[in-house]
């Protein structure tokens, strides 16, 4: 779970209720729940998105809204969007749920909930946490009914004259106003392109320091792994990515299954844990400790670090072992949490041969 909430008494550039918002949405089948939204903001989210459902209270999103242009524009949303836009009266969450997260909190979707006001919200992947709630918006969505256009625009020239809040002499107060505390994120530059995917594994590559014969033994493995557990491009139990310190591992669920450290010289590969006693007698491997345990801190599985030329080792029996390693992971997993980092063009490298040898080229 992530805490998102601005710094007291700190500015930042770009508000964290937007960038987590930001990420969640993008290519993701959204549904979304607030009864206060920007209209511009909730475009935003669903521009970024593959599909959407507001559930909203179309009575407290209009009048919340003083001028009589807001309002029609927020109706002619509303006629434009039937299908995807239901009404509930007096509902006050501010939700948005993607495929394998969840957002929650008491920021309202508008420019000034997101960047200016004093919020806390939290986001998560636990898969159980996001299944409840996904289930809870679909018996919302069950009850949630529609408006016509008739009865929307009677609503809005009927109120025409109510203010959803209404002037009042304010306490006076030494502390001073809270000003405009960040800014929404440029799109345009946030996520990241094909080039930003393999400039990041050139550099990677390269700080590997191997010749071209030990990286395609290396990534034949990890291809060898991912087609004998029929893992495809899109699914969302693995990650394949790049890190900061420009490392390549990759995680199936919550953990690694093979990771190459160039200052060590090593390679770490996943294993079962009945392979301890013998793995302990290997002069080319060491157990790392740190590694793997459940909840209630039993071991459950064994990282192991070889010398890099195991790679090159006709040992069919420990590849193997660490394949059924990495399955017990995939079978018990819905949802990589690090599925945020995975770069799209290490898997390619991987499984297209003549990508790889493009990519190779270029690190030469």
């Amino acid at each position: 779970m992530k805490l998102i909430y601005h710094r007291t008494n700190f500015r930042a550039e770009y508000s964290p209720f937007d960038v987590e918002l930001i990420t969640l949405a993008n290519q993701q089948n959204l549904c979304l729940v607030s009864p206060y939204i920007g209209l511009d903001y909730l475009k935003r989210l669903i521009q970024l998105s593959k599909s959407w459902r507001l559930i909203t209270d179309f009575e407290e999103w209009i009048i919340s809204h003083q001028r009589k242009e807001q309002r029609e524009n927020i109706i002619n949303f509303i006629n434009e969007n039937p299908e995807k836009i239901k009404h509930i009266s007096d509902i006050h969450a501010k939700v948005l749920i993607s495929e394998h997260s969840a957002f929650l909190g008491s920021a309202n979707f508008t420019d000034k909930g997101i960047c200016q006001r004093t919020e806390m919200s939290v986001s998560f992947s636990e898969v159980e946490k996001v299944q409840e709630i996904k289930s809870w918006f679909e018996s919302l969505w069950e009850v949630a009914i529609n408006f016509t256009e008739e009865q929307l625009s009677d609503f809005v020239k009927k109120n025409e004259n109510t203010n959803h809040k209404p002037r009042i002499k304010k306490l006076k107060s030494p502390s001073k106003k809270v000003m405009k505390r960040a800014s929404l994120v440029d799109i345009g530059t946030f996520f990241k392109t094909d080039k930003d995917y393999q400039s990041e594994l050139v550099k990677a590559i390269k700080k590997i320091k191997k010749d071209k014969e030990w990286l395609n033994r290396f990534f034949d493995l990890i291809k060898e792994l991912l087609t004998d557990l029929n893992i495809g491009e899109e699914s969302p139990k693995i990650t394949m990515s790049v890190t900061k310190d420009l490392r390549m591992p990759i995680s199936i669920g919550q953990r690694y299954v093979i990771r190459a450290k160039s200052q060590q010289n090593k390679v770490g590969f996943i294993l079962p844990l009945e392979l301890e006693e013998m793995i302990s007698n290997n002069p080319i491997a060491k157990i790392d400790d740190n590694y793997f345990y459940d909840k209630k801190k039993n071991k459950e599985a064994l990282w192991v670090n070889f010398d890099n030329n195991i790679v090159f080792s006709n040992d069919h029996f420990l590849f193997e072992q660490w394949k059924k390693a990495a399955k017990v992971e995939l079978d018990r997993t819905n949802y990589s949490g690090y599925r945020r980092a995975h770069n799209p063009l290490y898997y390619k490298l991987v499984m297209d041969l003549e990508y790889r040898n493009k990519i190779l080229d270029l690190c030469d």
